[in-house]
């Protein structure tokens, strides 16, 4: 994982279904402990539908110091928190 500011454009811009279908995904393939699924995450939203921004992702990670790491879930519920509502499908 990356903590320097992505230089591409953030595209928060998915459907309710876009969101559900991603994040059955994680749900589905994300084995190996806390740790593989934090890179999962960030290899999902981040890197390839950049959804949430670098600096959003890293203000949910720990120093190591004083805070102890949020688990999957509790980042997944952190970062759902900064995505904009689902568009509006549109009526054909």
């Amino acid at each position: 994982m990356h903590n320097e500011p992505s230089n591409v454009p953030r595209n928060p811009d998915g459907s309710a279904l876009e969101v559900f279908l991603a994040f059955l995904k994680l749900g589905l393939t994300s084995f190996g402990g806390p740790i593989a699924h934090l890179g999962y995450f960030h290899r999902e939203l981040i890197e390839r539908r950049k959804w949430v921004d670098e600096s959003e992702y890293a203000q949910f990670q720990p120093d190591g110091r004083t805070t102890l790491p949020l688990t999957p879930l509790e980042l997944i519920h952190c970062l759902a928190q900064l995505l904009p509502p689902p568009r509006k499908h549109r009526h054909l």
